[in-house]
């Protein structure tokens, strides 16, 4: 079974967010400004019919309780999160992989996540992003696709944090005024973080790991720093 980036969060804890209380957290103010992905965002209010094009950017939605706001999904790589069987069945799904423009636009949406910028972005296979902001819908792309496509001063491959994760959780939240509910999301798995890193620090250097990823459509020649098998899609550690 494969899991996606949010399936780390324990079934109890899925349970405790469907209907957090926001009443703590600061209410958003608009107009909202939000900087993504070399891009300035401007929201005046809440959107109401958003479009998630990557699983990970659906089970967002699906964590800060936002599933009604959803009007279709796309690119699945695996089974919903654990605890949202129910809720991502009502949600209409464009496609399983790519979704198509013309797909896209038929839910109406008003805003588009997107896991990818392989998917949209200037170069992607759905479309690109002055393609909707030219129909007035914001595109906001996961921080971590970002931060790993762009480019350190130093030379080095730019690396993972969880972090990234943690302020598209907050961002969305903040775009769609549950910001108390992300801060309780965001703080589950802080907890989880903690307690696995204490769990391999414990085991003292006696731990190996294994990386695998395929794709009938990885180029294998577009990332200079990785060294992949043709035929396993594999990278060595």
């Amino acid at each position: 079974m494969k899991y996606s980036l949010a399936s780390y969060i324990s079934a109890a804890f899925v349970a405790s967010t469907l209907y957090p209380s926001a009443g703590f957290a600061q209410e958003t103010h608009y107009p909202l400004t939000i900087e993504n992905c070399g891009r300035t965002l401007i929201f005046d209010k809440a959107p109401e019919r958003a479009v998630a094009d990557g699983q990970n950017s659906a089970e967002v939605f699906y964590l800060l309780g936002l599933g009604d706001k959803v009007v279709g999904t796309a690119l699945w790589i695996g089974p919903v999160l654990e605890g949202f069987e129910e809720v991502d069945a009502r949600v209409p799904r464009i496609a399983e992989l790519d979704p198509s423009f013309e797909g896209i636009l038929a839910t109406k949406p008003d805003f588009i996540t997107t896991q990818f910028q392989w998917q949209i972005s200037s170069e992607g296979v759905v479309a690109k992003v002055e393609q909707f902001e030219e129909l007035g819908i914001p595109v906001y792309t996961a921080p971590a696709d970002c931060h790993l496509k762009g480019k350190q001063a130093t030379g080095e491959p730019p690396k993972f944090s969880m972090q990234l994760t943690y302020q598209e959780i907050q961002e969305i939240a903040r775009i769609f005024n549950v910001s108390g509910r992300g801060a309780k999301v965001v703080a589950g798995l802080k907890a989880r973080e903690q307690t696995a890193k204490a769990r391999i620090a414990s085991l003292k250097g006696e731990v190996s790991a294994v990386f695998w990823y395929s794709s009938a459509k990885l180029n294998c020649g577009r990332h200079p720093d990785w060294t992949w098998s043709a035929r396993s899609r594999a990278r060595p550690a």
